[in-house]
């Protein structure tokens, strides 16, 4: 994870199995979001919004989609037995299934109602605009790398 001040914050997720798995990412949101097909979607609550793509960058991707946490048996109880209040909190969920998976998860935090801006895949990566300026980000099998030049702010991380 790489978080560059004052709102961007950048996940890779990455893993391998023995064999093909179904796989589930799920990103717990304060309102109910539903992603598009690429796997942006937008967070608004109060005066702030937040911008997000989630790109699958190796493994079979089946879907983005909205869901509701549900506690179920025998989860659904407390130490004493009595049964958890189900708050049906909303989450995004990234479904894959393979032997081996990268998600890169993308936010850019921002005050105001919405954002206009939202993740653009370049050639070279992705950008959003900001308050800020532009924030660009780059993942490759060695590095991961995070850069707002407007702010000389660069971060690289390596895998």
């Amino acid at each position: 994870m790489v978080h560059l001040l004052p709102g961007i914050a950048v996940v890779l997720d990455e893993g391998e199995f023995d064999e093909s798995e179904e796989i589930s990412l799920r990103w717990h949101t304060a309102v109910a979001s539903t992603p598009n097909k690429q796997g942006a979607f937008e967070v608004k609550k109060d005066d702030v919004s937040l911008a997000v793509q989630v790109s699958v960058l190796e493994g079979e991707l089946r879907d983005f989609r909205m869901r509701r946490h549900r506690y179920a048996a025998p989860f659904d109880k407390d130490r004493t037995g009595e049964f958890l209040e189900q708050r049906r909190e909303p989450y995004v969920e990234t479904r894959l299934k393979d032997r081996r998976y990268r998600v890169l998860s993308l936010f850019s935090l921002a005050e105001g109602a919405s954002t206009s801006e939202t993740w653009r895949q370049e050639h070279d990566g992705w950008s959003i605009g900001t308050n800020a300026g532009e924030c660009h980000v780059q993942v490759d099998d060695r590095f991961l790398s995070v850069s707002d030049q407007s702010i000389l702010k660069s971060l690289r991380v390596r895998l």
